[in-house]
């Protein structure tokens, strides 16, 4: 790399570790952009998370997770939820891939979840919502 380059790349200002997620959780979560940047700049202030060992950050629309590598837990939702992974890795017990970061995935009861080795797993989850209908056309079979 050219010596100007590594210079300018080293002058920009580090892009925020989950800037990348921003629109697909404003999407999931049902809020705007700018609540979520927000949300997501404080997600390492311990004083955002319910204590536990799975912790909970409760935001309009959902709810972050945290749970430290290791860690085996019976999923808590009481209806089928999308989760989206920001963070760590996990197993379903309903499934034998791991889910890793940018992954989305339904889960609902019963579920366990096995967070892997290495960063705390830490995901959002909203409730399923039901999709808009879309106007039916109708035809004349004749």
């Amino acid at each position: 790399m050219r010596a100007g380059r590594r210079r300018l790349l080293a002058a920009a200002p580090p892009r925020p570790r989950f800037e990348r997620f921003t629109e697909r959780l404003a999407r999931l979560l049902g809020v705007g952009p700018d609540r979520i940047r927000a949300l997501l700049q404080g997600v390492d202030d311990e004083r955002r998370w319910v204590p536990g060992v799975v912790r909970v950050c409760p935001v309009d629309g959902g709810r972050l997770v945290r749970v430290g590598p290791g860690v085996r837990f019976a999923y808590a939702g009481r209806v089928a939820e999308r989760v989206l992974v920001l963070q760590g890795a996990c197993r379903p017990s309903a499934g034998d891939r791991a889910l890793r970061p940018g992954d989305e995935q339904i889960v609902g009861c019963p579920c366990e979840l096995v967070a892997s080795p290495g960063p705390d797993l830490i995901y959002a989850a909203a409730p399923l919502r039901p999709e808009p209908a879309q106007d039916a056309v109708a035809t004349d079979p004749r």
